[in-house]
C-alpha cells in the first residue's frame, strides 16, 4: 500500500519466529500493518534483561501518607547530557532509580493526609466520568496531585482493587512513585497523564463500551494511561534522533514510546500490580500495554487510522478480542490528542502549557545548532493557525472514526450504544475562538487569553516539601485531597468540575 512505501520507519520492526501471529484473526485479508505494535529483538532483550534484574519491593501494603513527598532531588529532571546528545550521558535504565537500594525503608514518606468532607469527595465522583472535568480545578484541590485523586477514585469507581486483589495502600504507593517519575515539564508531566487517564475513562464510561470489555482489558487501558508518557523528556522523537541522544541510541523507533513502555513494566514488576495475573492474563497484559503505549507516537497516527477505517468498513465475524484490543489502541491515542477537543477554558490552558514546552524545545535546537522542529519556533509560530491545522487534520477524523466504531462494535455486540460525542461541539467553538480575537496570538500574550475568563496561569506541579516536624501522619482515611486555604470558594470550585446538568443537584449539599 501507498502509506507503507512512505514510511520506512515501521519497516525496521522486526517480528521474530518466536513471537505469536496475534494479529491472525478475521481481518487478515484486510491487508492491515500492524507491525508497529511489534517489539524490535533489541528491545525485547532490554526488558528482558530488566525483568531478570528487577527486584521485587516489600512491604508493598505498609500505610502511606498522600501528596508530599520528602526527598528534595526529584528524579524527573531532565539530565542535560541526555539533552545534548554527549555520547557519556546518562541510559535510560539509569534515569529509572528508587529512592535508595531497597528494603522496607526505602519508599517515600509523604507528609499527613488531611480530612475532607464528604461532600468533596462525591461531588468528584459524580464529575469524574464527565468530558467538561476540569483538571486544573481539581490541581487546585490537590496541590497539582491530581493523578493521584484521578486514579484513586476510577479504579475504586470500578472495584478493579478488590478485583486483582490489591490493597489502596498497595496501590496508591505505586501512583506515587509514577507520579515522582513524570518530570516537571510544562506539558508532559503527571497532570497530562491525569488527564488522558480520566478522558478514556469518560469515553468507554460514557458510551456503554465499557460493558464489553473485560475487567483485565478495564484494568490494562487505565493503567496504560497512567504510565504512557513516564520519564518524558519534554522534547520530541525528532529532538532526540537529531541530537544523537542515548535515548534515540537505544531504540530504533519511537523513540519515547519505547521508553515508556520499558520504565512502565518495571515500575508494575517492582511495585508487584501484576502479581495477581496467571501466566496467560500476564502476556495478555504486556501485549495491550505495548501496543497502545506505542500507538501514542504520532509518526504512527496515520497508519493507525488508515486500519480503523479499514476495521469500520469491514463486516465482522466472530468475535475476536483483538478487534476490541485494537479499538482499545485508538481510545488511548484519541484520549492523548484530546485537548482541542475539550471546552475553551480548559482547552486553552492546555495549549499555553504546550507552547510552553514546545518552544523551549525550539530554543535548545537552536542553542545546539539543529534544525528547529516544526511548531517550535517562538518567533514564526502562530499558535491559532497551529491549533485550527492539528484540529482538522488529526482530532476531528479520530474522534469521528471513534464514534463509528463505538458505535459498530457495541450494536453489533447486542448492547445499547449511547450517542456521546460532546467534542464535536467543543471543537467547532475551539474553531471559531482560534479564527476570531485569538487568530494573532502570540506566546508574549498568553495570558491575555488565560485572563479572558479571570483565570490566570497556575502551575499545575506538585509541590515536593517535608511535612512539618512534630506532626504525627494520619494513614489514608477518607479521601487523598489536601484541605483547601480557607480562602477558596469551596463550592465555587468544585462546581467547576461538575457537567452543567449536574450542577443544581449539587449545590445543597455544600449548605
Amino acid at each position: 500500500m501507498e502509506w507503507r512505501k512512505k514510511d520506512k520507519n515501521f519497516m525496521n520492526i522486526v517480528q521474530t519466529a518466536s513471537t505469536p501471529d496475534i494479529f491472525g484473526d478475521e481481518y487478515q485479508d484486510s491487508n492491515f500493518e500492524w507491525s508497529f505494535v511489534e517489539l524490535s529483538d533489541r528491545m525485547k532483550q532490554y526488558l528482558h534483561d530488566d525483568m531478570a534484574h528487577s527486584k521485587p519491593r516489600k512491604n508493598l501494603d505498609r500505610p502511606i501518607f498522600y501528596h508530599t513527598l520528602d526527598e528534595p532531588d526529584d528524579t524527573r529532571d531532565i539530565p542535560a547530557d541526555m539533552e545534548s546528545g554527549h555520547r557519556d550521558s546518562i541510559a535510560p535504565s539509569d534515569m529509572y532509580r528508587h529512592d535508595d537500594a531497597g528494603g522496607s525503608g526505602s519508599f517515600p514518606k509523604t507528609s499527613i493526609s488531611l480530612n475532607v468532607t464528604g461532600a468533596t469527595r462525591k461531588t468528584l465522583q459524580q464529575s469524574i466520568n464527565g468530558w467538561e472535568f476540569d483538571l486544573f480545578a481539581l490541581n487546585g484541590l490537590t496541590s497539582g496531585h491530581a493523578l493521584q485523586a484521578v486514579a484513586y477514585e476510577i479504579f475504586n469507581q470500578y472495584g478493579l482493587l478488590q478485583k486483582f486483589r490489591l490493597t489502596e495502600n498497595h496501590f496508591m504507593r505505586f501512583i506515587v512513585q509514577v507520579e515522582k517519575h513524570y518530570r516537571h515539564n510544562p506539558y508532559h508531566n503527571s497532570s497530562h497523564a491525569a488527564d488522558v487517564l480520566q478522558t478514556v475513562n469518560c469515553i468507554i464510561n460514557r458510551s456503554g463500551f465499557i460493558s464489553l470489555l473485560t475487567d483485565l482489558e478495564i484494568f490494562c487501558t487505565l493503567i496504560t494511561a497512567i504510565v504512557h508518557d513516564i520519564e518524558h523528556t519534554g522534547t520530541n522523537n525528532n529532538f532526540h534522533k537529531n541530537s544523537g541522544s542515548e535515548m534515540a541510541n537505544m531504540y530504533v523507533v519511537s523513540v519515547l514510546e519505547n521508553h515508556h513502555l520499558r520504565v512502565g513494566l518495571r515500575m508494575l514488576r517492582d511495585y508487584e500490580i501484576l502479581r495477581t495475573l496467571s501466566n496467560e492474563q500476564y502476556e495478555d497484559f504486556k501485549f495491550m500495554l505495548t501496543s497502545m503505549i506505542l500507538a501514542t507516537d504520532m509518526s504512527n497516527h496515520f497508519l493507525l487510522l488508515t486500519n480503523m477505517k479499514l476495521m469500520m468498513f469491514a463486516p465482522i465475524k466472530g468475535t475476536s478480542r483483538i478487534r476490541i484490543k485494537r479499538l482499545l489502541m485508538l481510545l488511548l491515542h484519541a484520549a492523548d490528542i484530546s485537548n482541542p477537543a475539550k471546552p475553551w477554558d480548559v482547552h486553552k490552558v492546555w495549549v499555553s502549557l504546550l507552547c510552553d514546552e514546545f518552544f523551549r524545545q525550539g530554543d535548545k535546537e537552536k542553542e545546539l545548532k539543529l534544525p528547529v522542529s516544526p511548531s517550535c519556533d517562538r518567533n514564526s509560530a502562530n499558535i491559532a493557525t497551529l491549533q485550527i491545522g492539528f484540529m482538522q487534520t488529526f482530532t476531528q477524523d479520530t474522534f469521528d472514526v471513534v464514534d463509528k466504531m463505538l458505535e459498530k462494535e457495541i450494536k453489533y455486540a447486542g448492547r445499547i450504544y449511547y450517542p456521546f460525542t460532546p467534542w464535536q461541539e467543543c471543537m467547532i467553538d475551539n474553531t471559531i475562538k482560534w479564527s476570531g480575537r485569538w487568530k494573532d496570538l502570540k506566546f508574549e500574550q498568553i495570558n491575555d487569553l488565560l485572563m479572558e475568563t479571570a483565570r490566570s496561569r497556575k502551575s499545575i506541579q506538585p509541590s515536593f516539601t517535608k511535612a512539618p516536624s512534630g506532626l504525627r501522619s494520619e494513614p489514608l482515611c477518607c479521601w487523598p485531597f489536601r484541605k483547601p486555604a480557607k480562602d477558596v470558594d469551596v463550592q465555587a470550585v468544585l462546581l467547576s468540575v461538575l457537567r452543567p446538568e449536574e450542577k443544581e443537584s449539587t449545590v445543597g449539599e455544600f449548605d
